[in-house]
């Protein structure tokens, strides 16, 4: 019994893993760096290129995301990047706490409409 609990833990780690490309989630000093030196830009569009390259680079927990993304001064740029992020977080079960963030239901709608679509598609193997 424990060997079969073992390996369904083991295949959804597994999948979970595949599903957001995430193994190795950034630390918070180096996310607090990362955040720091972002909040420090002045203007909105310096911040969305480092964030957007962070996305890129490393995988981020929900928190960290949200975090990030409310730096930004436009909710066109914050739900742009919060798509971006869904394939790199470390907790897509969390994501959904996202929508908080924003200001109009037609963000949190289509956010939700998005996660709804990417988790609907079959795992690869």
């Amino acid at each position: 019994m424990k060997k079969f609990l073992f390996t369904i833990l083991i295949v959804s780690t597994c999948q979970l893993f595949a599903q957001t490309g995430c193994l190795n989630p950034l630390s918070e000093p180096d996310f607090t760096t990362a955040y720091n030196q972002i909040k420090a830009h002045d203007f909105d569009e310096a911040k969305k290129t480092d964030i957007e390259e962070l996305f890129s680079s490393k995988c981020l927990t929900t928190n960290q995301i949200s975090k990030l993304l409310k730096v930004l001064s436009f909710e066109v740029d914050k739900l742009d990047l919060a798509k971006k992020a869904y394939s790199k977080v470390a907790d897509p079960e969390n994501f959904k706490s996202i929508n908080s963030i924003f200001d109009f239901d037609d963000s949190k709608n289509e956010l939700q409409k998005f996660i709804e679509g990417k988790q609907s598609l079959p795992i690869p193997h």
